[in-house]
């Protein structure tokens, strides 16, 4: 039964990829936005990298002097770091070579290279239009810049609404919770078979990750 639900969602998801991803679009966008950004900001990801890394070095290492916001610039730099660079990093990177071939590392330069504008861009918005709550507390992302910075505010309202939905939708059924924790949990399995010569359940790590989390 368990093993006829597993099949059931793999297949219902493969049947989503094969209709969002199209050959070769989403690269393609990746690439040709990126590469428009990069025109538009005169290269900002070359010409002001020595800017960027001085100003995260100071703010990490010097005190913070007044200003606003809500967390330090450490705990913004750690933020950026755990949603930008997790095990999708190492097993998506592995999954891409054995998928695409040593090609692939060529490719996913391309797209990084480019992806700094698109970042940068992403940031520059998302400070613009950021609100504070009623907590006192700044929110910002793409559903604020979409539904403040369009001019045509009906849809970009849906639009927004739409980016949260289908945010949420791939953070726990795509490329978020079950991706990141099936790598997990295959690899503990597989460690410690062979390091402990141990058979564990992926139900355990899946526990145990759950856990941690909580």
């Amino acid at each position: 039964m368990d093993t006829s639900i597993a099949n059931n969602l793999t297949e219902l998801i493969n049947s989503l990829y094969n209709f969002l991803y199209q050959p070769f679009a989403l690269p393609i966008i990746l690439v040709v936005i990126g590469g428009w950004l990069t025109v538009k900001t005169g290269f900002v990801q070359i010409t002001h990298f020595g800017l960027a890394v001085r100003t995260v070095l100071d703010g990490v290492l010097k005190k913070q002097k007044g200003g606003t916001g809500t967390i330090t610039p450490f705990q913004a730099l750690s933020t950026a770091l755990a949603s930008t660079v997790g095990n999708g990093n190492i097993g998506g990177v592995a999954t891409a070579i054995l998928v695409g071939g040593p090609g692939a590392i060529f490719w996913m330069w391309v797209c990084a290279s480019v992806g700094m504008a698109t970042k940068y861009a992403e940031i520059v918005l998302g400070v613009h239009y950021r609100v504070t709550t009623e907590r006192g507390e700044l929110a910002s992302g793409p559903m604020y810049y979409i539904s403040r910075g369009l001019e045509w505010k009906g849809p970009a309202k849906i639009l927004a609404y739409m980016f949260c939905i289908f945010g949420a939708a791939t953070a726990l059924f795509g490329t978020g919770n079950m991706a990141q924790s099936n790598t997990i949990s295959r690899t503990s399995v597989e460690a410690a078979k062979t390091i402990f010569n141990l058979d564990i359940p992926h139900w355990l790590t899946g526990i145990v990750v759950t856990v941690l989390v909580g």
